[in-house]
């Protein structure tokens, strides 16, 4: 494969001369590199790690990722065992798996002369898989399909208004099965152009709830020394068997930015016009910013924090909000192969005009939360599991507003 190195050249640790292994594992010297291995007084991981270099520097690389993989499963802090097994999938033209691994690897390496390694076979990966696929499928229980009403009447300032039965809370389990893709065109080492699309639907035994969603978004990204930027335009369009569909026309942006070696820094936005088929009346601009600061603590686990404001800006007044939000989170990788992942939010909508039949704005306060858990270490026919369930709850100044949602979904998904 052109432009691509046998091995990883990993900097000289206090305890362990990688480095100097990998030399003379290179040149054969077998014997002579576990002497200076076992000179170190290593751990169970360093000697199984030394035996998955020796298996993959004698050709047998799916037997190297398993054994990297373990390694990576007894001790998620094993950042060399993380280097060599995204190095070795992409030997093995595992691409998709490999872009995943050295992206982390971007995201939680300290070493900057390795994160350009990285760059560079991100555009390896680029240039013998300029297109990828993956399909995904999931069960969908929730309390609330709807996010309908808690409450069954509340008042206006004509007398109490009681809220149908299709706009109360209804508990469901529906499926999704959907398909999404990236077109990569490499432009130089650091820049390329990139065309995402995805179709995905969602069956419920409630017609009304069944949905569809088509996403087309070119974009154009930049890498830079501390971290890269992407911006684009997208089309976006949401079919629902109720009366909720519409078009989106829109652009994005994100930029995300390695402040140290353990901070970075992402900022993001995006703007868009919605046009209603049968609603006509919520046509309008909405847009969203945010910044978000992420901590890495080890190379196993990371906190973050960020904030958001949204803008909603339908033909009437009462409907117009402004929005703020506040999230935090924390990802965690532990032994077994397991990677669990938990946030939290807290956000305010205030409304411009007087809500019908009422003397003031709408108000809302909402709250919730998400925790998810994958692994890499099971697949089923190909396609990996994941688990991830959320909570969300919906105070308002109107009744007709306030709920409350317990879903999950159970996911499978495979890429090509």
């Amino acid at each position: 494969m052109a432009g691509l190195s046998a091995c990883l050249c990993f900097p000289a640790t206090a305890a362990i001369d990688e480095a100097l292994i990998a030399r003379l594992i290179s040149s054969g010297k077998v014997e002579e590199a576990r002497r200076v291995l076992e000179a170190s007084d290593p751990t169970e991981a360093d000697r199984r790690f030394f035996e998955a270099r020796l298996t993959k520097g004698r050709g047998d690389l799916q037997s190297a990722i398993q054994q990297f993989r373990a390694v990576l499963s007894a001790d998620p802090k094993y950042l060399n065992a993380r280097r060599e097994l995204a190095h070795t999938l992409l030997l093995a033209g595992q691409y998709d798996s490999a872009e995943f691994h050295f992206r982390e690897l971007i995201r939680i390496d300290p070493v900057p002369e390795l994160v350009e390694q990285y760059r560079r076979f991100l555009s390896v990966i680029d240039d013998n898989q300029p297109i990828s696929v993956r399909v995904f499928g999931a069960i969908l229980p929730s309390t609330n399909v709807n996010r309908g009403s808690s409450n069954a009447a509340f008042d206006t300032s004509i007398g109490q208004f009681v809220i149908d039965e299709q706009s109360r809370a209804e508990s469901g389990i529906g499926a999704e099965a959907g398909v999404s893709g990236t077109t990569r065109l490499r432009v130089d080492p650091r820049s390329r152009f990139l065309l995402d699309w995805a179709v995905s639907t969602r069956i419920y035994e409630n017609q009304d709830f069944t949905s569809a969603t088509g996403v087309l978004a070119p974009a154009y990204e930049y890498a830079f020394a501390q971290g890269r930027w992407r911006a684009g335009p997208y089309l976006r369009y949401f079919w629902s068997g109720g009366d909720q569909s519409y078009l989106a026309a829109g652009a994005s942006a994100a930029l995300i930015h390695q402040v140290t070696e353990t901070i970075s820094v992402e900022v993001n936005g995006r703007a868009e016009r919605r046009a209603f088929r049968e609603q006509d009346f919520r046509d309008g601009m909405f847009s969203s910013s945010g910044v978000r600061l992420r901590k890495q603590i080890d190379p196993s686990f990371s906190v973050s924090a960020g904030v958001a404001i949204d803008r909603d800006a339908p033909q009437f007044g009462y409907q117009r909000y402004r929005g703020y939000r506040a999230t935090a989170g924390i990802q965690k990788r532990w032994r077994g192969g397991f990677d669990t992942r938990a946030s939290a939010e807290f956000g305010r909508r205030l409304y411009d005009d007087d809500f019908p039949f009422t003397t003031a704005p709408r108000r809302d306060k909402f709250w919730g939360g998400s925790f998810s858990i994958l692994t890499s270490q099971f697949e089923v026919a190909g396609f990996t599991p994941q688990l991830s369930c959320s909570y969300i709850q919906s105070d308002s100044t109107i009744g007709l507003f306030e709920f409350d949602a317990t879903e999950c979904r159970v996911g499978f998904s495979s890429e090509f």
